[in-house]
């Protein structure tokens, strides 16, 4: 658990955005939510125009090798929402994996 909260740390210097984390560790399950997220914010900021779609698949991935590492077990993340879309933040749907 120390090295999940010295990420979200890290994360929150490195100026990604702020992170919240809402697992259960038990069946690792649940929702990560970026307010501000780079990605969404540079988008905004440069291309000027909201989007249907999410744009933030990158940060699905590094959510993926983060709770991978820190629970030894494969999970799936996929992006719900996107400050792209007019949402406040973007919203990530954690599931553990049942792919080896």
């Amino acid at each position: 658990m120390e090295l999940l909260y010295k990420c979200i740390s890290d994360d929150f210097e490195a100026k990604w955005g702020k992170f919240e984390y809402n697992i259960d560790f038990d069946t690792l399950g649940g929702e990560v939510k970026i307010y501000n997220s780079f990605l969404a914010d540079s988008w905004i900021e440069n291309i000027k125009k909201n989007q249907s779609y999410p744009v933030c698949a990158f940060i699905s991935g590094y959510i993926v090798g983060i709770l991978e590492s820190v629970f030894g077990k494969k999970v799936f993340v996929e992006e719900k929402k996107c400050k792209v879309q007019g949402n406040e933040f973007c919203l990530f749907e954690v599931k553990k994996s049942f792919l080896r």
